[in-house]
């Protein structure tokens, strides 16, 4: 890394939209709910997580889904994050938002 990029960081803002734009995956529907992945970056990984969305009752509803799994791959982290969010819906269903 060259002396001008370490510079270039330091007078950098906090967060990039680039970076924002990183934090989020193309949504994907499922069984009428709407999950949009959200690895987030930790460390040199991926931690799995992602938004569950539905309209319930004429009322937007949402669930922030966290896990601990962590992987190298932010694709594979998108694969196990849309995974880990079917499951929650299969198992919980609407019940997820209460």
């Amino acid at each position: 890394m060259g002396l001008f990029s370490l510079i270039g960081k330091l007078f950098q803002g906090g967060g990039s939209a680039e970076a924002e734009q990183e934090s989020t995956a193309d949504a994907v529907e499922y069984k009428g709910f709407q999950i949009i992945p959200q690895p987030r970056k930790i460390g040199g990984q991926y931690g799995v997580g992602a938004l569950i969305c539905k309209e319930v009752d004429g009322e937007s509803r949402q669930y922030q889904l966290l896990r601990s799994d962590q992987m190298s791959s932010r694709d594979d982290c998108i694969e196990l994050s849309i995974s880990k969010a079917k499951r929650t819906i299969d198992e919980q269903g609407e019940r997820v938002f209460s």
